[in-house]
């Protein structure tokens, strides 16, 4: 899978995912939140970790942070408005619909997030000889 203008994820670029995950988790559990809010905050987290770490050729825009955050804000209301509308004895998202949406809102931020940015870049000169 192409990721970027790369062709895969690096072995660091690995254990750094699987370690805001981790760390995520212990949060989770740390501050005992009930089911359904650990499932949105380990959703949120898991798709923002997967999606900076796959834009990481844009971090150096100042469109791909300015892009990012506002979405990020979306999401964070989008998310407490389901688990608000969610019954209290939610016992959580069922990992194949968890998937699912991740996977769904993931290339959607994805292409606007990155559309935007590539959008921002400096127009460069049309000949050689011009520098």
């Amino acid at each position: 899978m192409r990721l970027a203008g790369r062709k895969s994820f690096s072995t660091r670029e690995w254990i750094a995912m699987f370690a805001v995950f981790v760390a995520s988790m212990l949060v989770v559990k740390l501050t005992n939140l009930s089911k359904r809010w650990e499932d949105a905050v380990i959703y949120t987290v898991v798709l923002f970790t997967v999606l900076v770490v796959t834009l990481r050729p844009a971090w150096g825009r100042p469109a791909f942070w300015k892009s990012l955050l506002p979405i990020f804000a979306l999401h964070i209301i989008g998310v407490a408005v389901v688990v608000q509308a969610l019954p209290p004895e939610w016992k959580g998202i069922p990992g194949l619909l968890f998937l699912a949406a991740g996977a769904a809102e993931g290339l959607l931020i994805l292409a606007i997030v990155w559309r935007r940015t590539i959008q921002s870049r400096p127009e460069r000169s049309a000949t050689k000889g011009e520098r």
